[in-house]
């Protein structure tokens, strides 16, 4: 029963995701062509030029809505390599948007799946109310006082993720941006708990860092400070007397995963994940100026 739900609540996300270009594709007027333009136009058609120089290029694009010359860089690699992947198969620019939307889209929310699964092992129904609440949840309205009475309105939409449309919005390389964050915090788990070998963990956690800091360098910072910080919570929590109840649980979690562990494993996954993404996101930030 849970594999079902939870295979209907992604089929639903995902829908609800395509369900603009379904529509614009079935309205397409007799001579004409609809564009799939799902996105913001400017950055959508931008993403399409990266796509389109994927069947030349491996992983480098440059900018083409311009007669200046410009270098190559390694910025929006990802669009690049989808464009190189899905042209090989055969498939237009337009249908390689789609295919790497809904791509990146399972991805996400098959990790997440995941993370909610370490987080809640052993209650299913937890399980499936957490992801029922994460691929549902939304912004409530705002009440604006106008000159003409009040006015629902919405909160600050732009990379607001309260908003659903927003956490799933059709945008890939935002998607696999939230993949591997996710993905960073499983292995994460993997490490302290030592269910799975630790060189692999190891490996992972720095292919993943490289990846997030070349797509995002935001969501690879906070996920830098979030390896940084926890074990360093642990080590005090720890280490201090803890007569609330509520906070009893936690410090038996801490002495199971975290007291037979040396500070400076403790710290590993910090260390792999700064260092190895710490030039990349230089890199990024210096090709976009």
């Amino acid at each position: 029963m849970e594999a079902i739900l939870i295979g209907i609540f992604i089929f639903l996300t995902v829908f609800s995701t395509e369900i603009q270009y379904i529509l614009g594709k079935l309205r397409e007027p007799a001579g004409m062509m609809y564009l799939g333009t799902i996105h913001y136009p400017p950055d959508y058609f931008y993403y399409l030029s990266q796509m389109v120089q994927g069947r030349a290029h491996f992983l480098f694009s440059t900018m083409l809505y311009t007669s200046e010359k410009l270098p190559f860089v390694l910025v929006g690699w990802q669009h690049v390599l989808f464009g190189r992947i899905f042209s090989t198969l055969g498939f237009g620019v337009i249908e390689t948007y789609e295919l790497a939307l809904i791509f990146s889209l399972l991805l996400f929310l098959i990790l997440a799946y995941k993370l909610i699964r370490i987080i809640f092992p052993l209650d299913r129904n937890k399980r499936i109310l957490a992801y029922f609440f994460f691929v549902s949840s939304n912004s409530l309205f705002k009440i604006i006082n106008t000159p003409n009475g009040p006015v629902l309105s919405y909160f600050w939409y732009w990379y607001n993720h309260g908003f659903q449309q927003v956490r799933f919005g059709p945008t890939p390389h935002h998607l696999l941006a939230n993949s591997f964050y996710t993905l960073i915090l499983i292995l994460a788990y993997y490490w302290f708990t030592q269910k799975k070998p630790r060189y692999q963990v190891a490996i992972s956690l720095v292919i993943s860092s490289v990846v997030l800091s070349s797509i995002n360098p935001v969501y690879w910072g906070l996920a830098t400070l979030t390896l940084g910080a926890v074990p360093l919570l642990m080590l005090l929590l720890n280490r201090i007397r803890i007569n609330q109840r509520y906070l009893k649980k936690i410090n038996v979690e801490i002495k199971k995963y975290f007291s037979s562990l040396r500070p400076e494993m403790l710290f590993a996954p910090f260390v792999l994940i700064l260092l190895p993404g710490l030039p990349v996101a230089l890199i990024y930030s210096y090709s976009i100026k």
